[in-house]
């Protein structure tokens, strides 16, 4: 479910970042990232999970429709600037990710593994919501 949505989702965030309040568009991807690991550990059916994949979409859609609208902001005439944020993001979640599943993972059950995201994005919530406009 979440190449599916995330696709689209990415062109509507763009769109978003580049006419509407950056910061705001961010707030989407917090807001999805805190239902999405607030409640993936109570999970029953496969439905909840497909529908919180789904939301999952939004996390890096935001984070790199913003990074891509900023990208193009700053440096119009340089072709492939914003695909190179692209790929950058996307490593650096593989990156951040794998570790923190790993690391979760030895330590604690599968469903609590999930709280580890939540808690830095409860941080990374903090710092957005004290930030000026973007």
């Amino acid at each position: 479910a979440t190449p599916v949505v995330e696709v689209p989702a990415t062109a509507l965030c763009i769109y978003l970042a580049k006419r509407w309040n950056r910061k705001s568009v961010l707030g989407i991807g917090f807001a999805a990232a805190m239902l999405h690991f607030g409640l993936f550990p109570f999970v029953q059916t496969l439905e909840q999970v497909v529908a919180l994949q789904a939301l999952y979409a939004f996390i890096p859609a935001s984070a790199l429709g913003v990074g891509i609208a900023y990208a193009q902001k700053c440096a119009p005439e340089r072709m492939g600037f914003a695909t190179s944020v692209i790929f950058s993001g996307q490593s650096l979640a593989i990156l951040l990710g794998g570790s923190i599943a790993t690391f979760g993972g030895l330590f604690l059950s599968i469903e609590m593994t999930y709280f580890v995201p939540l808690f830095f994005i409860l941080v990374s919530g903090l710092v957005w919501w004290k930030m000026e406009e973007l």
